[in-house]
């Protein structure tokens, strides 16, 4: 992830979407149908565009040369995820976000870590693939939440109506690839969904959208 993407925001930030929900039964953030996104797809954090130059159409077109194009997942209380491999690299993933909501939502990134938090990856039989450190992988199988140890860190904020990569790595440094056909799934961030702690999302569908690559 890019160190420049890394924004230090107020800690009410990161609870702003719990008061659209304080009220009443504590409601479920079930996925719903993927439909056209109208948010405005943010630029690069290190684009070189000039900002008299930075329209929708500039960054969505700077965004999709340097991230890739997304495969975005269901979303949940008008919040998404999705992933992108990277143009210049087929082991290098982006993490979006598409926020749909009325509020400034936020993401904590551990560089070359936390990216993992979003998603599954599958092998050209359908199956999992395995991650190589074992506590790693016994934390995804037991569904206990990950504490990382980070290099550098920091937190990205992604404004109303956005789409915008906030986090990214390297599949190199989680699994051993040998040269395939893969795909990616969606999973579900304890991390990220712990700050509901009311909420209990539902889990995704084996028939959701996944990214399909290879590893040469």
């Amino acid at each position: 992830m890019r160190k420049s993407a890394l924004l230090s925001l107020p800690a009410l930030v990161l609870f702003s979407v719990f008061a659209l929900h304080s009220h009443g039964q504590s409601p479920t953030p079930r996925a719903t149908a993927a439909r056209p996104s109208t948010s405005t797809i943010a630029c690069p954090d290190n684009t070189t565009l000039p900002r008299d130059k930075r329209t929708p159409e500039a960054c969505a077109k700077a965004a999709f040369a340097e991230d890739g194009h997304p495969v975005m997942f269901p979303a949940r209380l008008d919040i998404s995820f999705g992933v992108s491999q990277s143009p210049s690299k087929a082991s290098g993933v982006y993490i979006w976000m598409d926020n749909q909501t009325e509020v400034a939502q936020s993401h904590y990134v551990c560089c070359e870590a936390t990216f993992i938090d979003f998603i599954e990856l599958y092998g050209a039989d359908g199956h999992r693939f395995p991650m190589k450190d074992p506590t790693l992988e016994k934390e995804r199988i037991t569904g206990a939440e990950t504490a990382w140890a980070c290099g550098c860190s920091g937190w990205v904020s992604i404004p109303p109506h956005t789409l915008k990569v906030i986090d990214g790595g390297d599949l190199y440094r989680i699994y051993d690839l040998p040269p395939g056909h893969y795909s990616i799934g969606e999973h579900l961030s304890r991390n990220y969904w712990a700050r509901m702690p009311l909420l209990v999302p539902t889990p995704p569908d084996p028939d959701d959208p996944r990214l399909a690559f290879s590893i040469p």
